[in-house]
């Protein structure tokens, strides 16, 4: 009952999507493919049925790309590691194909650990990549909550303005400064180096403990 209730809430906003991605390929929307929850694909028409099978497409694209590496690489187990600007997605890749699994939960809160997390969201029944997901991407914004600790998203800094890093306007530390300033990231090397990175940005004065304020989200 959960899977036919989500899969018929998404159809319509399924169906303006493709019909307007279609409108904009024109003819080269022929022979479109969408991908799945599970690595492989469908026609634009079986996904307005069935956009269930969607939900988690995106992270599984990079599970895959990281599984056709480990084949090129010769490395039969791997964790693929996928970080966006406010979730970062992990997959067991085992014999060169990411591990797989036959239902989900949509919804809820991220969760580093799945299995305890059952029951946070809504029952999905559909074949999909076994991703696990953090909620700390690069925008995720670093501040201390009230007893102390250190603490990273789940607000973020989003595109605009960005991490600091990005002299865009962003006054909030994010997990993107903190890896400029460790000497994770190259400065002059994101996006062909097209993207200008002030890795001093990430250091400036202003960017003292008190950005870092007890911020509860």
């Amino acid at each position: 009952m959960s899977t036919t209730s989500i899969n018929a809430y998404l159809m319509p906003v399924v169906n303006h999507y493709l019909s307007a991605l279609e409108r904009d390929l024109g003819s080269h929307a022929r022979g479109l493919r969408i991908m799945q929850s599970n690595g492989g694909v469908m026609t634009a028409e079986h996904a307005r049925r069935y956009p269930a099978r969607l939900i988690e497409s995106g992270p599984a694209a990079g599970a895959l790309a990281a599984a056709a590496l480990t084949r090129q690489a010769g490395v039969q187990r791997a964790v693929s590691f996928d970080m966006g600007g406010t979730t970062v997605k992990a997959c067991l890749i085992e014999e060169y194909a990411p591990i797989e699994r036959n239902d989900l939960e949509v919804g809820g809160p991220a969760n580093a650990i799945a299995r305890y997390s059952h029951g946070a969201g809504y029952a999905l029944s559909t074949s999909a990549l076994y991703i696990v997901e953090a909620g700390a991407g690069g925008g995720s914004i670093a501040w201390i909550d009230e007893g102390g600790a250190l603490r990273a998203g789940p607000t973020s800094a989003s595109a605009d303005p960005g991490p600091a890093c990005y002299a865009r306007g962003g006054v909030r530390p994010t997990i993107t400064d903190a890896n400029v300033v460790l000497g994770y990231m190259n400065p002059r090397a994101i996006a062909g180096g097209t993207v200008a990175i002030d890795s001093g940005g990430c250091c400036r004065r202003d960017l003292d403990f008190d950005d870092f304020s007890p911020h509860l989200p």
